[in-house]
């Protein structure tokens, strides 16, 4: 049995022991090898823990080496016998070569061995003992409570303070506890004893300095054994020079320890490049390190090929982000950025018409069932994509090894290890400090391998490891750097690793926009954590164009994830650090640092609001001067820009790029262009810039820009009646985005929005219902209300189809409570996605109150959502509700005006929907009502308008009574 000091291991294997004495017709014997110092008493402990007189410790002073294993053979010869043989790592040889001699000549002998490395003799089986599972960290209080760790904490807390309790109050605070120490047994027991002078939150807080915090222990055990440093220690002084000089450094690594790393740290040491390897490996023996496991590959979840695009993800900066350019609004017209907050696009990302769906296309004047434009605007349908399956991904990856969880240190992003709160003003970890989680082997609940021979019994599936990365535990990485310190070595190791990880990232950073992409994001992600301990350490340091330089080169990645609260929180630190004059790129740095600043602060009051947007267009008028614009982060600063300054800005920087010798840039131009154009309902300039923008991301090979671009086309084929060509193109969507691993939540959410709204309109009620349950669930984890409440706003659209007008309405009132609380949200707090869940909230209540008869609701409503529409400046948007002003116009008896309106909600949206519900039916009874001819007239009445006048027409108050 093997594991770092503390794991547990002499406890573990003494109970096994008692557990299986009867199996043994001979007993079970403890030799406990941790007060013997001098390789040749080994036998004599071992004869005098079996009772042989004549084999005592103070009695073999004269007997030899050879002597010890004879009469041990002799005593243990025809017995079926258990020795248990604790705490072998400071005389791991001596035991080795006498168990191996034991073993060969006494059969009925079985040995069970405890110490921080294997015995390396044949017929040895390992049993891994690590940290104890951790709560998840949304884990509610009943879930939590079944972790083994907190069950320790709770068990031994209550020892020491009687009525102590994991509950509500108590939850968060026991789970920093426990996920700061790694779940490791001693570090909880001894955590646990401090409740005797300390509070709770005080014992949380104090683990930030946890060997001064830990350092008394029971009185009754071996020095080494008392207290957490001290356990500690002794596992350092049993390594060689080499192997502890390799464990100092890395121990400054938050995300986990390469080949590639080690030897950049070592650089100057005695320790050669060429025994970094070995010394890895040795290192793992000694339970110092662990091999990181492989994350779980994608594959297809939930109801269908339909599922939900990703399983949940677990929070952290990111994970409940309203994207930070506001994509197009998902599930609510399309466009639906903020005008100061405009789109970069995202897998997925585009937005859907919202509405109810399905039912036959209504007939009217032209084969489309619609009046034919006078000025071609009428979409035609595209062709379709080829279908492919989707990936779905357990996002998790933050959880530790050794309880069927995939570790961070592979493919995911460790709470506290690195990456900034939720809080933006807290900062996140850098090198050498203590992050909250890290998972260390394999604990016997989640693998249960047999103490006594055979193979392991099933059990939870053990992830394999990714070969050559390694973690260290947060407790053993806090001794490693304050040996550094001691040295005085640990500025200078964190300079080392800054200038390693910023020269991975500077390779990789290309990568990210070509075929190499899904190879470099997960280069990326697994050393996510490091690099942003580079980027803390430049900062700290005070090297303000390093700082900006390695932040820059993050910021397409950032992009892609959706990690925009990542964005905000680095960028912001890199450009606070004294120093460095104007240049282009620390423009560009600002720029992206304001917009994803603003799209993630929808709480903000309207004054750092309207700060914000002015020092925006001040950096757009410094950026958009330069003659040429560095990197494609100056893109990425400079597109949004160049719409927030204007029609007259657009044509200069965008047609530029669109139409250069740079295929990927053009592509990313057109896309603007084109999410641009939808929002402001102009879908006959969205088609060709979209198959532009398909055309160069696969002649570059960038699956991400597929990604991205496909969920617009599907978009187009909706409204063109094409609904599987539309399916096609989203499942194309997910399988690319999928390659990609977990997005934020936020965005995630989004994505299932435009599932479900396609869905609602294909009729497929069952996967409406699964995905509406998953887009909750994730929002919720989010801690993104607004963006539950659009979720609550669809599914009270599908309840109100179903006629289940109960549900409907209490899924409504408690949306409209959060959406209108008191205080009202100031303009600078009405951010995306706030106006657009009270559109969608509006347009939903509207049409229940419709179903009810009660048309003086229906109006309250659709004037609320009338305005919020108007605040996203999102002119599909507005579409959305208009529809529903038109439903109220017929229930009012005006078939004309709702004919109209219908008219000028297509000009809003720029197209013709043959797909939603609501408008076939309308189109329907108001062809009935007036006569195809007469409603064809009044169709197109609308549908000639401008914009500015249809917005203006659409509006309810105009409605007579």
């Amino acid at each position: 049995m093997v594991g770092p000091g503390g794991a547990g291991k002499t406890r573990l294997a003494v109970e096994a022991a008692r557990r299986h004495r009867h199996a043994y017709r001979d007993g079970a014997w403890l030799a406990d090898l941790a007060p013997v110092t001098e390789p040749a008493k080994v036998g004599a402990a071992l004869l005098a823990a079996i009772g042989s007189r004549g084999g005592t410790v103070f009695e073999a002073g004269n007997r030899g080496e050879g002597d010890d294993l004879d009469v041990l053979v002799e005593r243990l010869r025809g017995r079926e016998s258990l020795l248990l043989v604790d705490n072998c790592e400071h005389l791991i040889e001596p035991v080795a070569h006498l168990v191996a001699a034991l073993l060969s000549r006494c059969s009925g002998l079985r040995v069970l061995a405890t110490g921080r490395e294997p015995l390396a003799v044949d017929g040895e089986a390992l049993v891994p003992l690590g940290p104890l599972a951790l709560p998840g960290p949304h884990d509610d209080v009943g879930q939590a409570r079944r972790a083994a760790s907190v069950r320790l904490f709770a068990e031994r807390a209550a020892a020491v303070r009687p009525g102590f309790e994991v509950d509500g109050t108590t939850l968060a605070e026991v789970r920093r506890v426990v996920r700061g120490l790694d779940g490791m047994p001693l570090a909880l027991e001894l955590a646990a004893a401090r409740l005797r002078t300390l509070s709770l939150p005080e014992l949380a807080d104090g683990l930030s300095d946890r060997f001064a915090l830990l350092g008394t222990g029971s009185r009754s055990a071996l020095p080494r054994h008392r207290t957490l440093r001290a356990v500690i220690a002794w596992s350092w002084d049993l390594l060689s020079e080499h192997e502890r000089t390799v464990a100092d450094r890395v121990s400054v690594l938050p995300g986990g320890v390469t080949v590639a790393s080690a030897t950049a740290l070592c650089a100057g040491t005695a320790v050669p490049p060429a025994e970094i390897p070995a010394l890895l490996a040795a290192l793992v023996d000694r339970s110092l390190l662990h091999l990181a496991p492989q994350p779980p590959t994608p594959t297809p979840t939930g109801p269908g090929a339909d599922a939900p695009a990703f399983a949940p993800v677990s929070p952290g900066l990111g994970g409940g982000d309203a994207p930070a350019f506001a994509p197009a609004s998902p599930g609510l017209g399309g466009g639906g950025a903020p005008a100061f907050a405009p789109a970069l696009p995202g897998p997925g990302g585009g937005s859907p018409s919202a509405g109810p769906a399905d039912g036959p296309s209504p007939s009217a004047t032209g084969t489309s069932g619609y009046p034919p434009s006078a000025d071609g605007r009428a979409p035609s349908s595209s062709g379709r994509a080829p279908s492919t399956s989707c990936g779905t991904r357990s996002a998790d990856d933050r959880t530790p090894a050794g309880s069927g969880r995939a570790s961070s240190g592979s493919g995911g992003l460790p709470a506290g290890s690195g990456r900034a709160s939720s809080d933006p003003g807290r900062p996140p970890a850098s090198f050498g400090r203590a992050s909250s989680t890290s998972g260390w082997g394999d604990s016997l609940s989640a693998r249960r391998v047999p103490l006594f021979g055979g193979s392991a019994v099933s059990g939870v599936a053990v992830p394999a490891p990714v070969p050559g990365r390694y973690r260290m535990l947060e407790t053993l990485r806090e001794y490693g750097t304050g040996r550094l310190v001691e040295a005085d070595e640990l500025g200078a190791v964190r300079d080392l690793a800054a200038d390693h990880f910023a020269d991975l990232l500077a390779r990789c950073e290309p990568l990210l926009r070509g075929p190499g992409q899904t190879a470099a994001v997960r280069i990326i992600r697994a050393e996510y954590d490091n690099t942003l301990a580079a980027l803390r350490r430049r900062c700290d340091k005070g090297d303000a164009d390093g700082a900006v330089s390695l932040a820059l080169n993050l910021t397409w990645y950032w992009q892609m994830l959706g990690l925009h609260s990542d964005a905000a929180y680095w960028l912001g630190e890199a450009l606070a650090v004294p120093g460095g004059g104007a240049t282009p790129d620390r423009d560009c740095a600002r720029a992206i640092h304001l917009l994803n600043r603003i799209g993630t602060r929808p709480g903000a009051s309207a004054e750092p609001a309207a700060d914000d947007r002015a020092r925006i267009r001040e950096v757009a008028d410094r950026l958009l001067a330069y003659p040429e614009l560095p990197g494609p982060y100056g893109a990425l600063a400079a597109l949004p820009l160049a719409f927030l300054r204007g029609e007259g800005a657009v044509p200069a920087i965008v047609g530029r790029l669109a139409d250069g010798d740079d295929v990927w840039l053009a592509g990313m131009a057109r896309m603007f262009r084109a999410q641009f154009a939808e929002n402001a309902g102009l879908l006959d300039e969205v088609r060709p810039e979209v198959e532009a923008a398909l055309a160069c991301f696969r002649q570059v090979g960038d699956r991400w820009g597929l990604a991205d671009a496909l969920p617009m086309r599907a978009l187009l084929r909706q409204y063109d009646d094409d609904l599987d060509g539309a399916l096609a193109d989203l499942r194309e969507a997910r399988s690319l985005a999928g390659e990609f691993g977990p997005l934020s939540l936020g965005d995630e959410v989004f994505g299932d929005l435009r599932w479900i709204d396609l869905h609602l309109r294909r009729g497929d009620t069952d996967v409406v219902s699964a995905t509406i349950d998953s887009a909750r669930e994730r929002a919720l984890r989010a801690n993104s209300p607004e963006t539950r409440f659009l979720v609550d706003a669809w599914e009270a659209v599908l309840r109100v189809r179903l006629g289940d007008l109960d549900r409907a309405r209490d899924l409504l009132d408690g949306a409209e409570r959060g959406l209108y609380a008191d205080p009202p949200p100031s303009a600078g707090a009405r951010a995306f996605p706030g106006d657009h869940a009270r559109a969608l909230v509006g347009s939903a209540r509207a049409a229940l109150c419709l179903q009810t008869g009660d048309t003086a609701g229906a109006r309250q409503a659709l004037v609320r959502a009338y305005a919020a529409a108007l605040e996203t400046g999102d002119l599909p948007n507005l579409s959305l509700v208009a529809v529903t002003v038109a439903a109220l116009a017929e229930a009012r008896g005006c078939p004309r005006e709702a004919a109209v309106l219908l008219g000028a909600a297509a000009r809003l949206r720029g197209a013709h929907d043959r797909t939603d519900r609501q408008v076939r039916d309308l189109t329907r009874r108001g062809r009935a009502a007036l006569g195809a001819a007469a409603f064809a007239a009044a169709y197109e009445q609308g549908w000639d308008l401008d914009a500015r006048t249809a917005t203006t027409v659409v509006d309810p108050a105009r409605l007579p009574g």
